[in-house]
């Protein structure tokens, strides 16, 4: 790496942030949450004695060196309400100790880090582990957007070459365990069991309060370079969008001129209707435009779009379905909630849908969605939007 390049400085942070929250598909946090995990990383760099989060290209990784995957689990509208930032180098660093137990080799110590998933949390909390210990970030992260289920990381895929092994893992609370918070080592073969148990476990209480960070799928750089064992380029690309955004006159257009992108509807939202439950936020978003109304289907991300003119959804995921506003605020499904429960009134937004990166848009993935589709009512097979 040449001296000077494959640096984030501190307004790169803030935009990353910014374009990592449109591409979280309504889920992945709050945009508070992640400029408060940014503000968190600048005070840990200027601790350091520097003013940037260095990055690696995936393909610039070691291919011995060794690399946890960091994700945040519990329901959005709980890291607004509650905060978060204490745990993610806890995660971390208790992940390494334990690894170089199972490894025997006490010498062993991760050279970076991979965010799970995009958007302004994980990305967020990612870059606070860079900046907190000194290492870089992997440009990449398991998704390309903002997911509901730790198995629907290109990481647990089964028909990917790398073999990545998903244990041990380590979810930890944001209260220390001197404080009488938890650290958990939860051994298992599945992503699915995993991620069941651990919201189970952060649902109950026992000092989770509904969210906590997940260190798993321990790899090498070598496993990870496998193909489609990674969305590559993820922070540059939201950097890049973040920056857009910040600098356009016109956001709406600045989306529309994404490569995929599709605008669906520039209208208002006029209802919501929410819940939490079993560590998800369930949501429908309303939209009305002119004479056609569209509903968002949420489980903490935004899974599918219906239209009263279709008999069937106009978009699916894995593909994305992202909101912005006319002056070019991003929306998460927590920031439409929270304006909803303090009036009525309706919100300005443009509805998007972008194609899914290559990487989870494969079989396994449209298993894993057509699984949550199911519990809304659609029982068909993916196709691409509408």
């Amino acid at each position: 790496m040449e001296q000077g390049q494959n640096r984030f400085d501190y307004q790169d942070l803030d935009d990353i942030i910014l374009g990592a929250h449109f591409y979280s598909c309504g889920g992945g946090g709050a945009l508070a949450n992640g400029q408060q995990l940014v503000e968190e990383t600048k005070a840990a760099l200027k601790k350091r004695g520097v003013d940037y989060v260095e990055f690696f290209r995936p393909e610039d990784v070691p291919d011995d060196g060794w690399l946890p995957v960091l994700g945040a689990m519990g329901a959005p509208q709980k890291f607004l309400e509650y905060g978060y930032g204490k745990s993610p180098v806890s995660a971390f660093l208790t992940h390494e100790r334990l690894l170089q137990i199972r490894l025997g080799n006490p010498s062993m110590s991760f050279c970076s880090m991979v965010p799970a998933e995009s958007g302004s949390i994980a990305h967020g909390m990612a870059l606070l582990v860079a900046g907190t210990l000194g290492l870089p970030i992997v440009d990449g992260d398991g998704a390309g957007r903002a997911i509901p289920c730790l198995q629907m990381v290109t990481f647990a895929n089964p028909d990917t070459s790398a073999n990545i092994q998903l244990s041990p893992s380590i979810l930890t609370s944001e209260t220390s365990v001197k404080a009488g918070g938890v650290s958990l080592n939860l051994d298992c073969n599945e992503a699915a069991t995993l991620d069941a148990l651990a919201r189970g476990i952060i649902s109950a209480g026992a000092g989770f309060e509904e969210r906590s960070s997940l260190s798993c799928f321990a790899m090498t750089g070598g496993q990870m370079k496998c193909p489609d064992a990674l969305v590559h380029n993820t922070l540059t690309k939201a950097r890049d969008l973040g920056r857009a955004i910040r600098l356009s006159s016109d956001p709406i257009k600045t989306i529309t001129a994404l490569p995929t992108a599709k605008l669906i509807s520039q209208g208002e939202i006029t209802r919501v209707k929410s819940s939490t439950r079993g560590g998800f936020d369930l949501l429908e978003v309303h939209i009305k435009s002119d004479q056609t109304e569209y509903v968002v289907v949420a489980k903490n991300e935004n899974m599918l779009i219906w239209s009263k003119q279709h008999d069937t959804p106009i978009v699916l995921s894995p593909d994305l379905i992202c909101y912005i506003q006319p002056d070019g605020t991003v929306l998460s499904n927590s920031e439409i909630e929270a304006n909803f429960q303090k009036n009525t009134t309706s919100m300005p937004v443009a509805l998007f849908s972008l194609c899914a990166d290559k990487a989870i848009d494969a079989p396994w993935f449209h298993q894993q969605y057509a699984e949550v589709f199911e519990s809304y009512g659609y029982y068909g097979p993916y196709h691409p939007p509408l």
